[in-house]
């Protein structure tokens, strides 16, 4: 929790959190394991059911343990973590219990090591580069939120309200971005790379159109979040600045998560992704975040908006990728 603070108090609630609920990171990459499996494999309702009473499910258990409704202690942070923690472990259970049926896809555990080399070359040389841009994506994201945890407890506030927004409203482009992945890599996989190709580019369109949706609510919803939660008057006005700073970024996240995530990796342009994240945010985003906070001093705000970037900077250099077509082609054998 240090590196990502150095108020003593939320280090306090952080090493709390984070006690408990990294017991659930554990399950999430079993259970993701499963519900992408379920998505490419036509099981899509059933994937999305599982997921669905999830997020209620944890919904409901941090309203119990958080303000200890219903007889259960109030437990604050660590109230979270293990509601966190405990819908894991049902969401886990039932794709255990969905994929029990023949028309589904499990883990084979008769001949769990024991792949053809075949596969896995073609595997490794589909999934490094998407290992590398998660991995550049993910220690990425952390660095901001590190960088402007350091900038103050009414930033980090302001920040981490700014954050939970972006995720929801980004729930719509990732799930554009998914299906993309499924319906190119399906068509491709099929021999029909002129309809893939199709696919791809009304994809790509509908990425614009989700990301202008989405730039509009952000910023029909600011005056209400901003009144809604709790913060002090000075965290108030940064996150009302970097709720209009994150609408002009939900153009280009919108984009660049349909485009690179879905149609060029549904195709097998695996490599771009990590690329992109190395010059974008690691060679451009990261280091002016850095200047701005430590050396140059400047306001949240505007280090903030260093964060935000990378996605709307590299826009011009994914359009001229996905022209170049090297993602429509056939990845099976």
């Amino acid at each position: 929790m240090h590196i990502f603070t150095h108020d003593a108090a939320l280090i306090a609630i952080g090493s709390a959190y984070l006690r408990v609920a990294g017991w659930s990171y554990l399950l999430t990459g079993i259970s993701q394991c499963y519900l992408t499996v379920m998505k490419v494999s036509d099981h899509v309702r059933p994937g999305a059911l599982i997921s669905c009473c999830a997020v209620v499910l944890n919904i409901v258990l941090n309203a119990v343990f958080i303000f200890g409704l219903l007889g259960a202690p109030r437990m604050q942070a660590r109230g979270a973590a293990l509601a966190t923690t405990i819908s894991r472990v049902v969401e886990l259970g039932l794709c255990l219990a969905a994929t029990g049926g023949s028309s589904y896809v499990r883990p084979a555990f008769g001949r769990f090591l024991k792949q053809p080399g075949e596969l896995k070359s073609d595997f490794a040389r589909q999934c490094l580069p998407l290992l590398g841009g998660c991995l550049c994506w993910g220690i990425g994201f952390t660095s901001y939120t590190a960088i402007m945890g350091h900038m103050g407890t009414d930033a980090a506030a302001a920040n981490s309200v700014a954050a939970v927004v972006r995720d929801l409203i980004c729930c719509m482009c990732n799930g554009i971005g998914s299906a993309a992945g499924i319906m190119v890599g399906h068509r491709l996989g099929a021999g029909q790379l002129e309809l893939g190709k199709a696919y791809g580019i009304k994809l790509k369109n509908i990425s614009y159109v989700i990301g202008l949706l989405s730039t509009a609510l952000v910023l029909a919803v600011t005056p209400a979040i901003v009144r809604m939660v709790i913060l002090t008057d000075q965290a108030r006005d940064y996150l009302t600045g970097m709720m209009v700073i994150m609408a002009v970024y939900m153009i280009g996240r919108c984009v660049n998560t349909v485009t690179i995530n879905g149609v060029l990796d549904g195709g097998g342009d695996t490599l771009f992704d990590m690329y992109s994240l190395i010059v974008c945010m690691w060679l451009i985003a990261i280091p002016l975040a850095l200047a701005g906070a430590f050396a140059l001093h400047w306001s949240p705000l505007a280090v903030y908006a260093c964060t935000c970037l990378d996605e709307v900077g590299k826009i011009p250099w994914v359009m001229l990728r996905f022209r170049k077509y090297k993602w429509v082609q056939d990845l099976t054998r």
